[in-house]
Order: C-alpha cells, then structure tokens, then sequence
C-alpha cells in the first residue's frame, strides 16, 4: 500500500528534503508533497522487459 502525505510548504523546503529521492519518488504539485504511487505487476513486468531490451542494446 502507498502513503500519501499532502503537506503545503514552500518550493525551496521541498528541494532541501531529505527523502525526496527516494522510492517511490515524491512530487510537488501545487504546493503540496505528495508521493507517488508504485506500479502494479504489468508495470514491474513492462520494466524488467525494457531493462532487458536497453542491457541488450548498450552492450554491443
């Protein structure tokens, strides 16, 4: 389950957040903090399929 936190703050506090990189990734959107949901499993599948295609495509 993904957590949500809606909190109104300035855009130069949200840039000085520690916990902005992490995953999944957190978003400001009209002044709110808001994290980003995850994939489902047809995302988790689509992306180990492109990580495959683009491993394949950079090591020759």
């Amino acid at each position: 389950m993904t957590t949500t936190v809606a909190k109104i703050i300035p855009i130069e506090e949200f840039l000085k957040l520690g916990f902005i990189d992490e995953s999944p990734a957190w978003e400001y959107i009209n002044s709110e903090v808001i994290q980003k949901p995850m994939g489902g499993g047809k995302h988790s599948l689509l992306q180990k399929k492109l990580i495959a295609v683009i491993d394949t495509a950079t090591s020759t």
